[in-house]
């Protein structure tokens, strides 16, 4: 009997084949004649592109969450295990074996990211794959878009590039156009939300209102070392009663600290959900729900500063308008939950001296991931999920075609700053901008940048570094994503992020320096893309 061979469904596709890791086809290649070496050519440019969109229950910030962390890999995927590292030259890889040992291993090698907006990989085959996968990966790329789609929901758009012309690349967009859509449908049953029922929406905003009806909420216990341990939260109304903000602060006998900021709302739908931010840079957004008389549930899955990720099973209970118990507990990825934090807290009017006297805050802790490929991860400042950068927009002159032209070739660079360069508009090809050649070499500019994606008329993002006076910082890299969108008849809206720089050293001044220097650039480039309109 022939072995069976396991393919997985759009090995090489977008966020939407990252769900299908956990989606496997058992089946044996049919049999073919090895094909010529002219029945397959490689494609020139992006060659023929793929492009699937779903809409899902959840956030670009939710979603961006589950696709940063092992944990939400495993969810997404029903896979045994996983690895994350989201930034250029890093991976994300699955395998279904327990024990993870190759070649289980299916990986997607990253290009570029923005947080919550975007994702570009480039796959390896599995071992076994078909001779068309393989092919295709050899030479395709995959872009996912995420765009907000109302309240709660997120379009996602993969387009798969790098599909040639000839018989096994035929084969291979067959395969993932049917793959994909199947994906995709698979996908949005997967994140579908369990309407709760209007009352509980009601419940948990009535607990909510009546928590910010005015003084403040306050815990105190002892600690088994007999240290104080104090808690204070202020919960007031939103302007206009369409919100309700919460503060918090933790601390001891040396005083208090600023933990967390945040707020609640009501969605048209009549959906109560909340964002919340604490002191190390951890984000966390979910819904409000009201399961029963007196009981508020909480949706925390935090994403932290550098990208881990924990979830975490929220519950107050209260007693009356001026108690209420909060027992917050971890979650596991196999679902196992720990108690945490089991106290109650009561309302006063004005907290004792001793809740306010304020101290700094604890540190932040968390460190770097080794990347590889033709990307090299450990070149980038940053890791895990970083923060917005500099953000640059601005209406061009011209179809998004011509703009994205503009900025990705030697000719618009030239025509718009008078800048000689080498670009290659290849996923690791060289992206170097040259501001002064009479500079030595090394010091003339972008030396050493590399393009990192494209979508031909819609993103393209490249490697960036600073300045040659910021030597120290100069040896790491940030990265650069412009997107292009209509915006009336022959207009383009060209949005500009330089994100993932680093912190400390000199960084404060380089991000300054950028956030003048880019706005620059786009006038630059505008300026060209207006004359060139009127010729």
């Amino acid at each position: 009997m022939r072995a069976k061979q396991s393919v997985v469904i759009l090995a090489g596709a977008g966020v939407m084949a990252f769900m299908a890791l956990g989606v496997r086809v058992s089946a044996e290649p049919p049999a073919q004649p090895p094909a010529r070496a002219t029945d397959n050519q490689p494609p020139v440019g992006p060659g023929r592109t793929l492009t699937t969109e779903v809409i899902v229950d959840a956030t670009p910030e939710e979603f961006w969450r589950l696709l940063s962390t092992p944990e939400g890999v495993i969810k997404l995927w029903s896979v045994a295990r996983a690895e994350v590292d989201l930034r250029p030259g890093g991976t994300i890889r699955a395998s279904y074996d327990a024990d993870g040992q190759e070649p289980g291993w299916i990986t997607h090698h990253i290009l570029a990211t923005e947080p919550a907006r975007m994702v570009a990989f480039k796959t390896d085959a599995p071992p076994k794959a078909p001779d068309s996968i393989k092919l295709y990966c050899q030479h395709g790329w995959t872009v996912v878009r995420l765009e907000p789609a109302g309240p709660g929901r997120t379009r996602v758009v993969e387009t798969m590039m790098g599909f040639g012309a000839g018989p096994l690349f035929d084969e291979a967009y067959a395969f993932f156009e049917k793959g994909n859509r199947w994906t995709a449908d698979e996908m949005s049953k997967r994140l579908r939300r369990a309407d709760a029922a209007p009352d509980q929406n009601d419940r948990a905003w009535s607990l909510l209102e009546r928590m910010a009806a005015g003084g403040e909420w306050i815990h105190e216990n002892r600690r088994e070392d007999g240290a104080v341990f104090r808690v204070r939260s202020v919960v007031t109304p939103g302007p206009g009663g369409r919100s309700i903000a919460f503060r918090g602060w933790l601390g001891d006998g040396s005083g208090m600290f600023a933990h967390s900021s945040g707020l609640a709302w009501r969605e048209a739908s009549g959906e109560v959900w909340y964002t919340n931010l604490d002191e190390g840079g951890g984000r966390a957004t979910g819904r409000i729900l009201s399961p029963e008389e007196n009981v508020l549930d909480w949706e925390w899955d935090v994403i932290s500063a550098r990208g881990a990720s924990q979830r975490y099973a929220v519950r107050f209970t209260f007693d009356g308008p001026d108690a209420y118990r909060g027992v917050i507990s971890s979650i596991a990825a196999d679902g196992a939950r720990k108690v945490m934090v089991d106290a109650g807290y009561r309302r006063v009017a004005e907290s004792a001296v001793e809740f306010r006297m304020l101290r700094a805050g604890p540190a932040s802790e968390g460190g770097a991931v080794e990347g590889a490929w033709m990307i090299d991860g450990g070149q980038f400042a940053a890791t895990g999920a970083v923060e917005p950068g500099v953000v640059k927009e601005a209406i061009f002159d011209g179809a998004p075609e011509a703009a994205f032209r503009a900025f990705s070739s030697a000719e618009g660079w030239k025509a718009a700053l008078g800048v000689e360069s080498s670009i290659d508009l290849r996923v690791g090809g060289p992206f170097e901008i040259y501001f002064s050649m009479e500079a030595p070499a090394g010091e003339r500019g972008a030396e050493g940048c590399k393009v990192l994606s494209y979508l031909p008329g819609r993103m393209f993002s490249f490697s960036w570094n600073a300045p040659p006076k910021f030597p120290k910082e100069r040896y790491q890299r940030t990265w650069v994503v412009l997107t292009f969108a209509p915006a009336g008849e022959g207009k383009t809206a060209v949005r500009l992020e330089h994100t993932g720089f680093g912190s400390g050293g000199n960084w404060p001044e380089v991000r300054a320096y950028f956030d003048r220097a880019w706005g620059n650039v786009m006038e630059a480039f505008r300026s060209r893309a207006a004359a060139s309109a009127v010729r």
